[in-house]
């Protein structure tokens, strides 16, 4: 049941969605992010721009309201009822994936570190709504240690090496400007530029399309014994010999599996494990692994 401070911290996020800027993120975003690909993305919201401070500050934004939400601090019903402009929001960011695995195929797995919008680093409770949608597509997800930049370094490396170009070239004053230099810098880096990482090839070299194609529909997994298949109710919870237990917002009415190992139950969905429940402290934490990697 919401309550009045439910209301109250509604009304303080609506505020925050009146402020100046904000408000101006809000209709570039409404009126202009309409990108398919990640071409288009780049265009429009080169780094450093307005643009893309623009689309910085409204996920970030969303994500640290989605947080109050999933650690039980604002009543749920009461957030959507008042906020569906957070849902028009995933599924513009959510057409830019789909884009990308369509042209280049899916990857079996991704690296990624525990920041938006991967994981929900504002309450602990791991993954976010993007993290499932890729788990559904059977992505692994490998979460890099937590404070070690290094596990990020090529990725790093890349956008230092973008930048520099950038910086080099001159930045472009028109919007329209943008895009022949970023096909010139992929031009340059994939197909001249030899890479000593790569033996002294180019990156088109040595690169290989996906075989394995996106799919719109997903297949349902087929969980072998001894898991036992349960349903995560609206709460984000699972219900297990008379006690429930939270397991992650982000999967409301999808099904899980667990199995009880001693006292400790781990939840699995599809190939990834998810989350591990002491049943004796009825604690439950995070624990993101692909099933493969543990057995």
């Amino acid at each position: 049941m919401p309550t009045h401070e439910d209301a109250n911290l509604i009304l303080r996020l609506y505020d925050l969605r009146r402020e100046p800027r904000m408000r101006q993120a809000r209709d570039w975003f409404f009126r202009y992010f309409r990108v398919k690909t990640m071409e288009e993305f780049l265009a429009l919201c080169p780094p450093g721009s307005d643009a893309n401070a623009s689309y910085r500050m409204l996920t970030s934004y969303w994500e640290m309201a989605a947080s109050f939400v999933v650690h039980g601090t604002l009543d749920r019903e009461l957030f959507f009822e008042n906020n569906q402009e957070l849902l028009f929001l995933w599924e513009r960011v959510r057409d830019r994936f789909i884009d990308v695995f369509e042209r280049c195929g899916k990857p079996r797995q991704m690296l990624m570190d525990h920041g938006t919008p991967w994981w929900g680093n504002q309450n602990g409770w791991g993954l976010s709504r993007l993290s499932v949608f890729l788990i559904e597509h059977d992505i692994d997800l490998l979460f890099g240690r937590v404070c070690h930049p290094q596990t990020q370094g090529k990725v790093e490396r890349f956008h230092r090496t973008l930048a520099r170009s950038m910086v080099k070239q001159g930045f472009p004053t028109q919007w329209e400007q943008w895009q022949p230099r970023y096909d010139g810098f992929l031009e340059r880096y994939n197909q001249l530029r030899p890479h000593e990482a790569l033996n002294m090839q180019t990156p088109a070299q040595r690169y290989r399309r996906s075989e394995r194609t996106y799919q719109s529909q997903t297949v349902p997994w087929q969980y072998a014994e001894p898991w036992e298949v349960v349903r995560v109710d609206a709460n984000g919870m699972i219900r297990w010999e008379g006690c429930r237990y939270f397991v992650c917002e982000a999967l409301i009415h999808h099904l899980v599996a667990v199995e009880q190992i001693n006292q400790e139950l781990l939840v699995r969905f599809r190939n990834m494990y998810i989350r591990q429940i002491d049943l004796q402290t009825k604690r439950t934490s995070p624990f993101i692994h692909p099933a493969t990697d543990l057995l």
